[in-house]
């Protein structure tokens, strides 16, 4: 069933921690490299952006996935009985699981939590690496590079996105909704922020 096929790699947990990690120091690890500034306190700055962006896309994520309960495509997608996908199927404007939830009793509550889309959500937040890249001196200045930044990453977030949807892990709406979250997130985060470099900026604009 589509359950057991598409869920993933199925590797023990403490494998994907360990590759987590790896492929984790390894992004770091060039990250580091690349990025070349002496303004330190811009650099973490930056890093606290990425981190605040991050945990508030997640806990406005938690809170609607708990409150809206949709159940998965790939839950009702054979219909169960005499009930068809149609009769399972919630609307995203619909809170609570409905009807799929008095039948599928032992199920994981996973199952209900596909809107919005988590890992689309976090992928999009990847929008905010343009400003790590950005800060080498030999690129801050070109907009040829923060177009292959801004690329890359949207590209990034539709592969993960679209994988999601091949899973039957969510519907389009779910997808667009979570990318919409964290673009939000994402652009209103820097405003509190970088504020006082925005104010800085400014000031030296008009003393020109």
């Amino acid at each position: 069933t589509m359950n057991s096929q598409f869920n993933g790699l199925h590797w023990p947990v403490y494998v994907k921690i360990i590759v987590a990690i790896l492929i984790e120091a390894v992004i770091f690890g060039l990250g580091y490299k690349f990025i070349n500034t002496d303004d330190k306190v811009m650099l973490l700055k930056i890093s606290l952006l990425f981190i605040v962006a991050f945990l508030l896309q997640t806990i406005i994520l938690l809170i609607i996935k708990t409150f809206w309960q949709r159940p998965r495509y790939r839950l009702i997608y054979a219909g169960y009985e005499s009930y068809t996908a149609l009769d399972l199927f919630r609307n995203w404007y619909e809170p609570g699981a409905g009807l799929a939830r008095s039948l599928f009793t032992n199920v994981h509550k996973d199952q209900f939590m596909s809107f919005p889309s988590g890992h689309t959500a976090g992928s999009m937040i990847g929008v905010l690496f343009f400003y790590l890249p950005l800060l080498n001196k030999k690129t801050v200045n070109s907009a040829k590079a923060r177009y292959i930044f801004l690329i890359v990453a949207f590209c990034f977030s539709a592969v993960v996105a679209f994988s999601r949807l091949v899973y039957g892990c969510h519907y389009l709406t779910d997808v667009s909704f979570g990318a919409l979250l964290a673009l939000t997130c994402s652009f209103v985060t820097p405003y509190f922020i970088l504020k006082e470099e925005k104010n800085a900026k400014v000031s030296e604009d008009k003393s020109l």
